[in-house]
């Protein structure tokens, strides 16, 4: 018996020693009493070496509740705890899900923008307006050769002279494309022509006159005025040129010397 009493106080010795927490031999009973003073461990329990609280020489202060003994390993104020962190979780996990749902709304897909030309063919001259459909924002244009075709912020292409080039139009960070075809139909009427010395003739085109550059290659023999009247000046040929839109057309003149006049016969 003796022997039994001094290995107890070894063991209890020595669990003192350690800084270990047991638990009472009656573990079974969640016992607890009143609150008082002392530091608590890394477990939320201290020492009572003179077992001020009754429990022992080792008790418990979770949550800063009163002084007790964790059953089984178990602290009796648990439960309640638990399961208000559950109830709180569960309230805020559907708070959070009302929300999301609520807040949430149905996405509508905007029809994808397109010009309304791929491809246009203008005579030089002529006007064709572009447009960028679905576009909500600001769309900017640009020509790829403004000798060619020009552009104006409204997407209006000019045709300028005979060539193939691009008008772009950029619209939220895309670029959108139609190639321009311009053709210049631009011709004289007539492509020879003979007259005497002094004799004046129309050159005659497609477009107007005015809107023709004339010019005379030998301005001793051809003159030629704004609207395209050609004056013979004196025996030989030459070519007259008639330029529209970068277009140059020709027509060969021939100057002849006006007939002679006999003189009258004196009887």
């Amino acid at each position: 018996m003796k022997l039994k009493t001094k290995c107890m106080a070894f063991f209890i010795a020595f669990t003192l020693l350690l800084g270990l927490a047991p638990q009472p031999l009656f573990a079974g009973c969640p016992l607890t009493v009143e609150a008082h003073s002392g530091r608590t461990d890394a477990y939320g329990g201290h020492r009572d070496n003179q077992n001020a609280s009754g429990l022992g020489y080792y008790h418990y202060h979770c949550g800063g509740h009163p002084a007790h003994l964790h059953p089984n390993g178990v602290c009796p104020y648990s439960g309640s705890a638990s399961s208000g962190s559950t109830s709180s979780s569960s309230t805020s996990s559907g708070s959070t899900g009302s929300g999301s749902t609520n807040s949430s709304s149905p996405s509508v897909s905007r029809p994808a923008a397109k010009l309304n030309r791929k491809r246009v063919t203008l005579s030089v001259g002529k006007r064709s307006r572009l447009r960028l459909k679905n576009a909500k924002g600001t769309v900017k244009w640009a020509s790829g050769n403004k000798r060619i075709a020009s552009v104006s912020s409204n997407g209006t292409v000019s045709a300028k002279r005979a060539g193939t080039c691009v008008i772009t139009a950029r619209y939220n960070g895309r670029n959108y494309r139609c190639r321009i075809i311009v053709k210049n139909p631009f011709r004289l009427k007539t492509s020879d022509i003979t007259i005497q010395a002094g004799q004046q003739k129309t050159l005659k085109a497609n477009v107007k006159a005015s809107s023709i550059t004339w010019r005379s290659g030998k301005k001793d023999v051809v003159s030629v005025s704004k609207s395209g009247v050609i004056t013979g000046k004196a025996k030989g040929r030459c070519f007259v040129y008639a330029t529209y839109m970068g277009k140059t057309q020709k027509c060969r003149v021939i100057v002849q010397a006006p007939p002679e006049t006999s003189a009258p016969t004196v009887s």
